[in-house]
């Protein structure tokens, strides 16, 4: 619990540091050089998974989970104030629950309650009318990254409990995942132009 707590301060220490410190910079480039920080750290993991095959999936679902994931969020800084970055990421957990609906093939009126409560505040904004300085396409942008890192989410934990999922336990995994969203990130920040 003493880590989850930690965590969640950094992060949400972290929407004002990107919109204060970094919204001039190019979204891709910050983008790389956070995933290749992480990259970095999860080095020491990489022989671990064996086979082309899963590294290449897992580094596939990196470079969309997290790679598009961060190039996306922080982009929408350029668009929306840091608080509206904070609140419409609350949107997540009901592309969760969608999206886990959708590859299930049922439907959970009760883990879509809980979602649509948990995003009851971000509609009550935007029905409100967008804060001050946002534009939709900063919401776009944030709603995309929502749903890169929710299907990440699921797909990951899908692979994880098939019978064939690969068994390099969760840190062999993230180094191929980060791995692979560096490589996109890096791509896009090489190949420049708008977003």
């Amino acid at each position: 619990m003493l880590l989850l707590l930690a965590a969640s301060l950094i992060w949400a220490f972290s929407f004002g540091l990107i919109k204060t410190r970094l919204v001039d910079f190019d979204p891709r480039a910050v983008a790389c050089v956070r995933l290749a920080l992480a990259a970095a750290l999860f080095a020491p993991w990489l022989p671990r998974l064996r086979g082309a095959g899963p590294r290449g999936r897992y580094a596939a679902l990196g470079a969309v989970q997290f790679g598009l994931m961060y190039v996306l969020y922080i982009a929408s800084y350029a668009h929306l104030p840091a608080y509206a970055v904070a609140l419409f990421t609350v949107f997540t957990p009901l592309y969760v629950v969608l999206i886990d609906d959708a590859l299930t093939r049922r439907y959970a009126p009760r883990h879509l309650a809980a979602a649509a409560l948990a995003v009851a505040g971000g509609a009550l904004v935007a029905w409100r009318g967008l804060p001050p300085g946002a534009a939709w396409r900063g919401i776009l942008l944030l709603q995309g990254a929502n749903l890169c890192f929710a299907g990440g989410q699921l797909i990951y934990r899908r692979w994880r409990l098939a019978p064939s999922g690969a068994r390099a336990g969760e840190a062999g995994n993230l180094a191929w995942m980060y791995l692979g969203a560096m490589t996109l990130a890096g791509l896009a920040a090489a190949a420049g132009g708008g977003l």
